[in-house]
């Protein structure tokens, strides 16, 4: 072979070196893309980091393909599952009640959007095409390990109430203490689980084979997830330890069972070690008083609120017998929020969590059904059905006589384990990404064991390459190359545009978090100037991402407030001048909050939350004497009242406005169906008994103000001034005499549910 033959090769051997550098680089990076937002610390982050990361590999490969003509990706009989899966997630995407919802993940959280899962999808069968040695494949699996250290390492001095990363003024200020890094304590379970079964098998291969730096770090790494592990199912999840304790258990007993020669002596040795450890560690977490001793060592450990899996199963039937379409495809990707607050039952904690938005359900099954209906589930199991086939298929074949074998089995149990998980948690992002890589890093090393019976897709593209002493075919991939790079580049540039977003949107959040806490002690020119900044960020974020709705509804809220300030300011002054002033900046930023407002119901018109904020930008206007806008703010509230019938606060804010619209008829009727959602909301009784009173129906007044006055005595909240209120009110109504015709119905009195009537009195939106 001439260097002139060997030159294509060469350059593509560095090609395929640099997708590999990138694909491990990812590996390490995901896990601990953390950004503290408020509303999302996961999905968003790790979202924008493999949108960095594929938009590196992915040029790459389409170059590769231009000028090598083709690429080869080994398959497997599991990947019939996997496309299923990623054909369901498109369909119920396409059908979604909600598409930017579902495009983009709910609140625009990126990760759990059907673009971000496609993408997935094709940056780890991509990696496929490059990994040609079981080591290369391992590789990736020693970053991946060092990632999620860091994470077990954050995490368990959380747990302990210390925040190791508080030097960060983001982390400082929005990150809540007690919380594991992943916000869901069995989520991070499962995470940690995967990367403990692999470092047992990294700290076992590099024990047996002498290298004891290797083996060092990966026994570290092993007793630090285990310790994660158990520190987080304290509370909740035992299942969940249950599961990895099965898994880790059950592939060290058999592997070490299988290796019972003297060259592996050491390996097994140290499987038998771990098994032992594991089993040790579960069964002492399993018992009460080990269990409130270790609890009770942290004083900061915060227990993430879940929805019941009855709560879950009743939002599903209420789902999906919408209509057949809901039924079949579900109410959209992603898109369970919507439906719990469409559908959520009227309960005891539903009522108490009256604001409480959830975005997933009590385990992914019940998420697949809610988002992408009967044939969603139905896909899911068929994914179960082409897993376990596979892995069985594997687990006859394999003799474990190499160490790819090994491998291949380790990747098969985690395949398994993470797949069973869907029945007690939901799945993020991260976890998606986890079991797409193990089944992927499966399917590789199968394909390199059994040669002979190799399967690949192969993606052949040789137009440009088939002539290769032809000019124009050549500068034609020349055209191509530069197209495709280019293409790369702008999307990167977009990855990093949304980075910047991200940055001033959390620089927003840490300003009004610090406001509130220091809210006491803040005059008011330096309130203004805090609101001032958070809305410049609000504004930066924006101009980066436009097609946030999340970004348009906060910004309209924070001006909201600012409003609020200046119309304070102007009230206070005499100053002729600094009222025309302030004036013209009030006007100003009355059209800006209101546009703002509706730029985010717009973006995404089924997301209760964006209404919610809209008409809280028109009441508050309403509060500062704009009153052209009461009818504006009832026709939103309206609207968030048919997306979350079961939110008393809606009828509250409602009434507040008939009220001050001086339609007293509406305000009680509007409080009587908060009565039949929660007829012990102190606020609607007191505000109706105050509405009775003004309208000379002491009767009513009396019995709403002797309702409020006796939940206050049943919740012991009797020495506070509300109560002192209602007290005196009472002994005011003694003296009146009732009214002769009662027009207005009992707090007391059956009236029709609010789930099946939501409306509120009719009114059109002004124009303003």
């Amino acid at each position: 072979m001439t260097a002139q033959e060997k030159k294509p090769t060469s350059w593509l051997e560095i090609i395929e070196n640099l997708e590999k550098l990138i694909f491990y680089a990812s590996l390490m990076v995901l896990p601990i893309s953390i950004l503290p937002l408020p509303w999302d610390i996961t999905e968003f982050s790790m979202g924008l980091s493999l949108m960095f990361f594929a938009g590196l590999l992915l040029t790459i490969e389409l170059v590769k393909l231009v000028w090598k003509g083709r690429i080869l990706v080994p398959k497997g009989l599991v990947d019939t599952g996997l496309l299923a899966l990623l054909g369901s997630i498109f369909l119920s995407t396409a059908l979604s009640s909600s598409l930017p919802t579902s495009l983009f993940g709910f609140d625009f959280r990126l990760g759990s959007g059907f673009i971000l899962t496609l993408l997935l999808f094709v940056y780890i069968y991509a990696a496929r095409s490059f990994l040609f040695k079981p080591e290369e494949v391992l590789n990736g699996s020693r970053f991946l390990i060092i990632g999620t250290f860091g994470t077990a390492i954050f995490s368990i001095f959380s747990f302990f109430g210390m925040n190791i990363l508080s030097f960060l003024s983001s982390f400082s200020t929005l990150f809540t203490t007690g919380l594991p890094i992943y916000s869901s304590s069995r989520v991070s379970s499962v995470i940690w689980g995967v990367s403990l079964l692999i470092s047992i098998y990294f700290a076992a291969k590099s024990f047996n084979r002498k290298k004891l730096p290797y083996a060092f770090f990966a026994i570290v790494s092993s007793v630090v997830h285990l310790a994660a592990v158990m520190l987080f199912t304290l509370a909740q999840g035992w299942q969940i330890f249950a599961l990895i304790t099965v898994s880790v258990v059950g592939f060290c007993l058999y592997v070490a069972f299988k290796h019972q020669t003297k060259e592996a002596k050491s390996f097994s040795l140290l499987l038998y070690i771990f098994a032992g450890i594991t089993s040790l560690v579960f069964f002492l977490s399993l018992i009460p008083p080990v269990r409130s001793f270790i609890g009770g060592t942290s004083q900061s450990l915060i227990t993430q609120l879940t929805i019941s899996s009855d709560t879950s199963l009743k939002i599903v039937t209420q789902a999906l017998s919408e209509d057949l379409l809901r039924s079949v495809v579900g109410v959209g990707h992603d898109a369970f929020s919507i439906a719990y607050n469409q559908y959520r039952p009227l309960n005891d904690q539903t009522t108490i969590i009256n604001s409480t938005n959830f975005t997933n359900a009590n385990n992914q099954l019940f998420n697949i059904l809610t988002n992408r209906g009967l044939l969603g589930l139905g896909i899911w199991i068929v994914l179960g059905y082409f897993l376990f086939r596979y892995v069985w298929s594997n687990f006859i074949s394999n003799k474990l006589g190499k160490e790819e074998d090994t491998m291949m089995l380790m990747y098969d149990v985690l395949a398994v384990m993470l797949y069973v998980s869907s029945f007690f948690i939901y799945h993020t992002f991260l976890l998606t990404f986890l079991l797409v890589y193990v089944i992927s890093m499966s399917v590789s090393i199968r394909n390199m064991i059994f040669k002979d019976k190799l399967e690949v897709y192969v993606f052949n593209w040789g137009l440009f390459t088939h002539s290769s002493g032809n000019a124009n075919l050549r500068n034609m991939a020349m055209g191509v190359t530069v197209m495709f790079v280019t293409a790369g580049i702008l999307f990167n540039i977009y990855s990093i545009r949304l980075g910047i977003s991200a940055y001033n949107t959390i620089q927003a959040e840490k300003i009004t978090t610090q406001g509130r806490e220091n809210l006491q002690t803040l005059g008011e020119a330096d309130k203004a100037k805090l609101l001032v900044d958070a809305a410049n960020r609000y504004s930066t974020a924006i101009r980066y991402n436009s097609g946030n709705d999340v970004l348009h509804r906060r910004a309209s809220l924070i001006i909201s407030q600012y409003l609020e300030s200046l119309a304070s300011q102007y009230n206070k002054t005499d100053n002729e001048n600094e009222k025309k002033g302030l004036f013209d900046q009030i006007a100003t930023y009355v059209e800006i909050s209101v546009e703002e407002a509706k730029k985010a119901t717009e973006l995404a018109p089924k997301v209760y939350a964006n209404w919610g904020a809209r008409s809280s930008v028109y009441s508050k206007l309403v509060g500062l004497g704009l009153t052209s806008y009461t009818k504006s703010a009832l026709t939103a509230l309206q609207t968030s009242a048919t997306l979350n019938p079961l939110n008393y606060e809606i009828y509250y804010n409602a009434a507040q406005l008939y009220i001050l619209n001086n339609e007293s008829d509406s305000a009680i009727r509007t409080l009587n169906q908060l009565f039949s959602i929660n007829p012990d909301h102190i606020p609607s009784l007191i505000l109706a008994g105050e509405v009775s009173m003004k309208d000379k129906d002491f009767t009513q007044a009396q019995r709403y103000f002797g309702d409020a006055k006796k939940v206050m005595e049943e919740t012991s909240a009797t020495s506070n001034d509300v109560y002192d209120y209602v007290s005196k009110k009472l002994k005011e109504l003694e003296t009146q005499s009732p009214k002769e015709v009662i027009t207005t119905p009992s707090a007391n009195k059956e009236t029709q549910s609010a789930e099946e009537n939501t409306s509120l009195e009719p009114s059109d939106e002004v124009s303003q």
